[in-house]
């Protein structure tokens, strides 16, 4: 699903954003595909109206799994925006689609098609920083046809896209780093397929956090021609998945990672004041072998509104100087912050040297602890984190070295039922494991390196404790009272690093993405058999959690002593 950020550039006078929409990034499945995309056209209506709209459409096949797909995804999303204030423009898009996917061999093929909209807005912080967000609803009617069993599925989607884009410009070439949040819920209703089997409805929730970053540079060869080459990487991380493996027609078990990197490079064509040419190659990776994908794009758009400088239009040009505000980052912040958190744990349990005396599993122990070690143990769960903290800084020339403590939101929580798998003497057995977490508090130390006075990327590392819980049960149905339990629930302290980057907004207030890595270790439980029993523990369960933070953040610096770098920067 497209987000007009292009269109939100256009009207506030800039072009930050990306050419390419979030879906152009990559399709559903294993895909490999080329597509052809026009930019958007725009009209001006005059007084701040603008009307726009932008089609486009996807063909792809793909024959990497054992199955071969081919699909088409067509699209025109169109809009009409308000620039209320020079920094804030508002406006509405709709979004119509039609998908359609067939599988050779299988006599199958799916088909959904639909239209929604919703409001969206473009601010424009500062001179060199854009945000944007929108959001809507769409109504699918989803079909699909199998072996001549079929069905119609409606489905209500609501959606949240945000975005923040930042220029950093240098006396060798201009860097784009871009920060999104995507989040969807889809509600599919319960339906009676073609054959008369009743199809249950469902709802769940979907989306991506991802990061991009463009370098260019900008090449006038006369006062009609200007050439921009760019390279460009973007990493994605899809927030939920329906299912971990799929199993292909040949019976190739294919791993679905949740993350996916693409690399693109190219040249912009700017030829006089209303036309502009693109021709774009990348490769695309879901870090899995044999699933992945190369990509040739060509874009060309002609401007329909009024005219303009020659080199003014969509191209992403170098902002305008910044007013000289000395400022230093020596002094202390408070700042708010949220993202999105992704938690693993990984369980695991060995029994205990006396076990059981109890004869309907004899010889059963074994096999359990032959299902622990090749099954399946780890769980992920994920969701929106929110906080606040403090940070301290101080500024040695081109370095900074801080301090900060934060306490955050999280709301991790995940369970399982694996089983039941046969054992000896005829009897069953299944695993039930458990987590949450709902808190996070981090206390780090910062080291920064200033890219220039407004700009610094950092390295953090330091201490995380969250509260962490867990349990695990072996239970035997049909055994009645049989089961080994245990759980445990307390404080859990641990250690976390990761990466960041932070902007000086306006003033005093400061923005900044950061991702982090927090490690809680292991935690340990006996698991006392309750019937039958010669030793009290007869089990021991552990789990180890890991979690994966990916936020932005706004803080507010106190008056401290300005500039307090010595005047590197200002000489």
């Amino acid at each position: 699903m497209p987000v007009p950020h292009a269109n939100l550039a256009r009207a506030l006078g800039t072009d930050f954003a990306r050419s390419y929409f979030i879906s152009d990034a990559i399709l559903a499945g294993f895909n490999q595909y080329a597509s052809v995309a026009t930019s958007p056209t725009s009209a001006s209506m005059g007084h701040g109206w603008h009307a726009w709209m932008t089609p486009r459409q996807v063909n792809y096949t793909d024959r990497v799994v054992g199955l071969t797909s081919q699909g088409t995804l067509q699209e025109l999303t169109y809009g009409l925006d308000y620039r209320v204030s020079p920094d804030l423009v508002v406006g509405f898009a709709f979004n119509p689609e039609s998908t359609k996917v067939t599988y050779d061999g299988l006599n199958a093929s799916i088909y959904q098609s639909g239209i929604g909209g919703g409001p969206y807005l473009g601010w424009l912080i500062s001179p060199t920083t854009l945000f944007d967000a929108w959001l809507g609803y769409v109504r699918l009617d989803r079909a699909f046809d199998v072996f001549g069993h079929g069905a119609n599925m409606p489905v209500d989607r609501a959606f949240l896209s945000t975005s923040i884009t930042q220029i950093i410009d240098t006396p060798w070439m201009r860097v784009l780093p871009r920060f999104t949040l995507f989040h969807a819920h889809d509600e599919v209703s319960g339906v009676t397929s073609s054959q008369g089997f009743p199809i249950p409805g469902q709802g769940y929730s979907w989306g991506h956090v991802e990061g991009s970053v463009e370098v260019n540079r900008d090449f006038v060869l006369d006062q009609r021609l200007l050439l921009q080459p760019f390279v460009q990487a973007t990493l994605r991380y899809d927030t939920q998945q329906l299912v971990d493996t799929v199993t292909t027609i040949d019976g190739t078990d294919v791993g679905l990672t949740r993350w996916h990197g693409q690399l693109r490079g190219g040249v912009r064509a700017q030829l006089g004041s209303q036309a502009e040419l693109w021709l774009s190659g990348g490769y695309l990776s879901f870090f899995t072998p044999g699933i992945d994908a190369w990509e040739a794009k060509a874009h060309f758009r002609m401007r329909f509104d009024e005219a303009s400088s020659a080199f003014a239009a969509y191209m992403p040009v170098k902002a305008p100087p910044l007013p000289v505000v000395p400022f230093g980052w020596t002094g202390c912040s408070v700042g708010v912050n949220a993202g999105y958190g992704s938690a693993k744990a990984r369980f695991d349990s060995a029994p205990n040297d006396v076990i059981v005396d109890f004869a309907q599993i004899a010889g059963a122990v074994p096999q359990l602890a032959a299902q622990q070690a090749t099954s399946a143990a780890s769980q992920r769960a994920g969701g929106i984190t929110a906080g606040a903290g403090v940070s301290c800084n101080v500024q040695y020339d081109k370095t900074v070295i801080g301090l900060e403590t934060d306490i955050n939101y999280t709301d991790l929580r995940s369970s399982e039922l694996r089983g039941p798998f046969p054992l000896a003497a005829g009897v069953s057995n299944t695993w039930e494991n458990s987590f949450r977490s709902n808190y996070l508090g981090t206390v780090r130390g910062r080291l920064g390196l200033l890219v220039n006075p407004s700009n610094m990327l950092y390295a953090t590392a330091g201490l995380a404790y969250a509260d962490y819980a867990f349990s695990t049960a072996i239970d035997f149905p049909g055994s009645t009272g049989f089961r080994f339990a245990g759980s445990d629930s307390r404080v859990k302290p641990g250690w976390t690093a990761g990466l960041g980057w932070e902007t000086v907004v306006s003033g005093p207030w400061t923005a900044k993405f950061e991702y982090l890595h927090v490690d809680l270790g292991d935690r340990t439980a006996p698991a006392p058999q309750n019937v039958g029993a010669l030793s009290p523990f007869a089990w021991t369960h552990s789990a180890k959690l890991t979690e994966e933070i990916v936020r932005v953040g706004l803080s507010y610096k106190f008056a401290g002593p300005p500039n307090s770098g010595r005047g590197w920067f200002s000489q």
